[in-house]
């Protein structure tokens, strides 16, 4: 178990917190017009997707270099390296400005996020904004199923809270996993790693096969999340690593 692994799972249930949180108030609108209630909901999603992905990318960076025994540690987010990428027009859109704020007024220690980091997070929040709201598109389609408990059909039968729980496990899991790979990728050009479960009762057949694999991070087969709601990770490991 990593020393943060604890904090990864309170950063998933509070993004499950609230996301849920804007589920419900979608719920009560009178209006499904997706577009209507994405103007009014898009930046509650950004910002609750933003904080936790930055916070896990933090934890994945520390864990990195903790387990790390000799230097060549990543240049930290300066001052200098802000500035570069505004002249570089990588800032030029409020989202962009807004995760560099976030990731400045982390609490977790955000001189382990590079600017690699930060276009890596941009992406990975855009990616999981569209999820949500694929999802929430997919509800209204299938007969108003957030107002039932039917369930939710994608990718599996999920029921309203389940929507955003599979949701928030699966950024959690995917950003850790990246934000792992890349730090790896930034300290040593390459390397390999370790395939580790969560050890307990709910860990699926296929993955428990893969606990304990290790595999070169440019040739990855098989990363977490393997299926929805994967709770696995990728530990590094080889040579200068514990």
């Amino acid at each position: 178990m990593l020393p943060r692994e604890p904090e990864v799972r309170r950063i998933e249930k509070q993004l499950v917190r609230s996301l849920d949180n804007i589920l419900e108030n979608i719920k009560s609108e009178h209006t499904k017009d997706i577009s209507v209630l994405q103007r009014k909901y898009d930046l509650q999603v950004q910002h609750a997707l933003r904080a936790a992905i930055t916070k896990v990318y933090t934890i994945a960076g520390e864990n990195v270099l903790a387990k790390k025994h000799k230097q060549g540690q990543p240049k930290p987010l300066t001052q200098h390296v802000m500035t570069r990428l505004k002249e570089a027009g990588y800032l030029d859109d409020a989202e962009e400005k807004q995760l560099l704020s976030a990731a400045l007024a982390s609490p977790l220690n955000t001189h382990f996020l590079t600017g690699r980091d930060l276009g890596q997070i941009v992406n990975k929040v855009r990616e999981y904004i569209g999820i949500f709201w694929r999802r929430v598109s997919a509800s209204f389609r299938q007969g108003d199923i957030l107002e039932s408990t039917k369930g939710f059909n994608t990718p599996a039968t999920l029921n309203p809270n389940a929507l955003v729980t599979s949701l928030a496990v699966d950024a959690v899991t995917d950003s850790y996993t990246d934000a792992t790979t890349d730090k790896i990728t930034q300290i040593d050009g390459g390397g390999t790693v370790k395939f580790v479960t969560a050890h307990d009762e709910r860990v699926c057949t296929e993955c428990n096969s893969l606990d304990g694999v290790v595999m070169d991070i440019d040739a990855l087969d098989e990363e977490p999340p393997i299926h929805s709601n994967c709770r696995c990770r990728l530990d590094p490991t080889g040579a200068g690593y514990e």
